[in-house]
Order: C-alpha cells, then sequence, then structure tokens
C-alpha cells in the first residue's frame, strides 16, 4: 500500500511538472465586476502552451497601452471574437490587426462570454473611451437575449489550481458537457430594450463616429435578426454605421473556427472589412 501510495504521488507531480512546464498553467484570470459582471483580471500576462501570448492592461483588457488617454483612437468593445481569448495571440486579435489595416491605434473593451449588456456596462465604466474618434461595437446573436455571468469558475477562474491536472480535466468536462456552448434561448423583449435605452444614453454625447459590425454565426444563422437588431440600435441615425458581414463577398465559413470564434486568418478578413467601412 506505502509503494502504491508513493508511485501515485510520483505519478501526480511528475504529471504537474509536465503540463507547467508545456504552460498549460499559463491562463489568465478573471475578477468580478459590478459595472459589466465580471471581467479579466488588470495587469497580467503569459504565454499559454508556450506559444499563445497574451497580456491585459491595468483596466482589464488585452492590450499592451494603457486607457488613461483614448483621444485619437478607435474603441472596439464585443466578447471573446474580439479579446481573442487563447486561440489567437495578442499579434493576431482583431485589435491589432485592425490598427495595422487602419493606421491608427484600436484599444478593445471585451471579455470572453460578454453579452451585449456586459459590454455595455464595462463601456460605461471607462469615461476615457468618449474622447476616441471612433466606436466599433461587434455584435452576434448571441449578445442579444442574455448577459454573461461568468457562471464557472471551470470556464471563468479567478484563481490558479493547486493542483492543475484535475482542474483541466474537470474543465473539459464541463465545456464538453455542461457549458452553454450557445446561450441564446428565445428572444428578450425587454432585455434588448433595456440594450436599446442604455445604447441610446452611452453613444448620446459621442462626438465621434459609431460603427455596428453584425457577426452571424457559421452559416449565416441568425443573421436577419441581428441585422434588424443593429437598425434598431441605430434608430435610423445615418451617423451610426452598420456592416452586415454576411453581405460582403470576401466573408465565409471559412473564416470561422467554430460556430462564431475566427481563426486568425478570419480575424484579418474582419479587420479588412471594418476597415473599409470606416474609412
Amino acid at each position: 500500500m506505502t509503494s502504491l501510495l508513493l508511485i501515485v504521488i510520483v505519478a501526480v507531480v511528475a504529471g504537474e511538472i509536465v503540463l507547467r512546464r508545456a504552460g498549460f498553467d499559463a491562463f489568465p484570470l478573471y475578477r468580478r465586476d459590478p459595472a459589466c459582471v465580471y471581467r479579466m483580471a488588470p495587469d497580467q500576462s503569459g504565454l499559454f502552451r508556450g506559444r499563445i501570448a497574451w497580456r491585459y492592461n491595468g483596466a482589464g483588457m488585452r492590450s499592451d497601452a494603457d486607457y488613461v488617454d483614448l483621444s485619437g483612437s478607435t474603441v472596439i468593445a464585443g466578447d471573446s471574437v474580439v479579446d481573442g481569448g487563447l486561440q489567437l495571440s495578442q499579434a493576431d486579435t482583431l485589435a491589432e490587426r485592425l490598427a495595422a489595416a487602419t493606421g491608427q491605434p484600436v484599444r478593445p473593451v471585451a471579455c470572453h462570454g460578454w453579452a451585449l449588456a456586459n459590454t455595455l456596462g464595462a463601456l460605461e465604466a471607462l469615461p476615457a473611451w468618449r474622447k476616441a474618434d471612433h466606436l466599433i461595437l461587434l455584435l452576434n446573436p448571441g449578445d442579444l437575449d442574455t448577459i454573461g455571468e461568468g457562471e464557472s469558475t471551470l470556464s471563468f477562474p479567478t484563481q490558479k489550481p493547486a493542483l492543475l491536472a484535475p482542474f483541466l480535466a474537470a474543465r473539459t468536462l464541463y465545456r464538453r458537457f455542461g457549458a452553454r456552448t450557445v446561450r441564446q434561448s428565445g428572444v428578450t423583449p425587454d432585455q434588448r430594450e433595456a440594450n436599446r435605452t442604455r445604447f441610446a444614453a452611452l453613444g448620446g454625447s459621442f462626438a465621434g463616429t459609431v460603427t455596428l459590425v453584425c457577426l452571424p454565426y457559421r452559416g449565416g444563422c441568425g443573421r436577419d435578426d441581428l441585422v434588424a437588431y443593429a437598425r434598431s440600435l441605430g434608430q435610423d441615425d445615418r451617423s451610426i454605421g452598420i456592416v452586415d458581414l454576411a453581405a460582403d463577398p470576401r466573408w465565409g465559413d471559412a473564416c470561422y473556427a467554430d460556430i462564431v470564434h475566427l481563426t486568425a486568418a478570419g480575424t484579418s478578413v474582419l479587420a479588412a472589412i471594418i476597415a473599409d467601412a470606416v474609412r
């Protein structure tokens, strides 16, 4: 029994060493936030699996720049499609690709799992964004009828686990069988109207341009409802631009890594389409 216990302990320790040296522990942490329910923890960086570089600034946003002064910049807001998650290295994120395409600084306001309500809350808590030249709001069908809760520490960890292997195993099982991969569960008129009201109040005193980018699910699913809702946000305001990605010949299923997230190549295509729209 003693020998078996020793073998188990050695195997666990060896497994932990291998996983940590491979960079599986280099994932970012989250924190609760009353303005937007949760966001990324500030001032953290890492190299996940030794190849996916990421860094979050003092505002908990995936950027090397601070957000003290955003004048002359473009703010792009949304969820993990904007943030990039652990699928994209920092240089491949939408903000970085859009900055390269436009020649202007681009600052993301985004987090994994956010819906429109979370994004608007984060902008409300960041008054510096009003000095930006442009606001780009990226919408997908899952953003309209829910609020991202950051419901499980398996997907939204707030601290590093003492033992990595059990955590990763539980996380994999949760994401495969327990997590909501598509959060849309029917139209919620009250939530949509609340978002419209907040959006109108948020943009009312903004002197820059506003562009709403409609990202349907792969295969074009949810496109019509998404574009109609974007138009209702704009309320026929001609100063608010609307980009229907599915109408652009450059856009297609090859841009997607899954139902909604993008490949690095897809992110470049998205950046090019947005850059053309805001010029």
